[in-house]
């Protein structure tokens, strides 16, 4: 059983909405240093780590350098971001 399902255009701008990211780092749009930072604390070491604010000043610094979470040196080996 195939049945044709047709489609205008204005019906379908309607339903559909699409949205593309201008900004700069989606990343950062949206999660704080300090969500980061839990985040690999969580995933390579120890949550209640004194290191824990060395890696939310690390990931302040990329901030402002508009940088890239994959070049954050965070010293855990296993850390592939």
């Amino acid at each position: 059983m195939s049945s044709e399902l047709r489609v205008l255009r204005e019906d379908l701008d309607l339903l559909v909405s699409v949205s593309c990211w201008q900004g700069g780092s989606f990343e950062f749009a949206h999660y704080t240093d300090e969500e980061f930072a839990e985040s690999i604390m969580d995933l390579y070491g120890d949550p209640n780590s004194a290191r824990s604010s060395q890696l939310v000043t690390g990931i302040a610094q990329l901030r402002r350098r508009a940088g890239n979470l994959k070049g954050l040196s965070t010293g855990f080996e296993a850390a592939n971001l």
